[in-house]
């Protein structure tokens, strides 16, 4: 946790030193020249929605946690976005990893030498998003094309024990979604402009629905560096045997681009 604040700390810092950088907003560069931008950011997403195996109890484990309540448990997190663009076309990558662990104890007979039971659980899990971009309209408003891959790899582990006695629970779930979706960009200064993102995958390959979507704000500093907040929303619906998998994923995003 304290890593997570200490590069939050670092990117907000980044964003505001970036204001005094001088230059004007936009990079140029011939039409088929290979450009670049690779976006660090910050996700503050809470989640909400079910998760686990409702074959006992007839409904999955319910998920309400704030981003606040995440954070005391996390261990580690990276995320980014690498794009490459040549002319009408780019590639595009974006990684999220995510990491949390926790631990309680219970004592079965207060008062009495009974060892009691500890519960220590974790869970990491990444989203690796992969493929490409077609633009559709160029100008003040550009309007982009996007198909690609979306794969999910959630490892869940539960460790308890009692004395002696210990037991692991381990269902780990990975599957890979087909996406598509549309990119908007409006620029409304020579250094302000308005993004938006929507996609929809799943359709019973991997997941049966799934969607993503976010809006926000782009200030260019320079012709290298910009500065971009917004909100951002995740939705999985996966389904395996008594396995669920239903959750939302949605909160405010901070990201610095980095243009070459």
């Amino acid at each position: 946790m304290k890593t997570f604040k200490r590069v939050a700390g670092v990117m907000v810092a980044a964003i505001v030193a970036l204001g005094a950088a001088p230059g004007h907003a936009q990079l140029t560069l011939p039409r088929d020249a290979w450009r670049f931008e690779a976006t660090p950011y910050l996700w503050l997403a809470g989640i909400k929605g079910e998760f686990g195996d409702g074959s006992l109890t007839g409904a999955p484990p319910r998920v309400d946690a704030s981003f606040d309540s995440l954070l005391s448990r996390l261990d580690m997190a990276f995320m980014g976005t690498l794009e490459a663009r040549r002319d009408r076309w780019s590639l595009f990558g974006d990684v999220i990893y995510l990491s949390f662990s926790d631990s309680v104890g219970i004592k079965l007979a207060p008062g009495l030498a009974t060892p009691g039971v500890r519960f220590d659980a974790s869970l990491s899990g990444s989203v690796l998003s992969a493929g490409g971009t077609w633009r559709l309209s160029d100008g003040k408003t550009t309007t982009d094309l996007v198909g690609g891959l979306r794969h999910y790899s959630l490892d869940p582990s539960v460790d308890v024990t009692s004395g002696p006695v210990q037991r692991r629970l381990n269902p780990a779930r990975d599957w890979t979604d087909p996406v598509i979706g549309f990119r908007v960009r409006q620029s409304v200064t020579d250094r302000w402009s308005l993004l938006g993102y929507a996609d929809l995958g799943g359709f019973g390959l991997g997941s049966r629905l799934s969607y993503q979507f976010h809006a926000g704000a782009e200030y260019a500093f320079s012709k290298t560096y910009s500065g971009r907040v917004g909100y951002r929303q995740l939705r999985v619906d996966y389904e395996d045997g008594s396995t669920r998998i239903d959750l939302t994923f949605g909160g405010v995003m901070l990201g610095v681009g980095i243009r070459w």
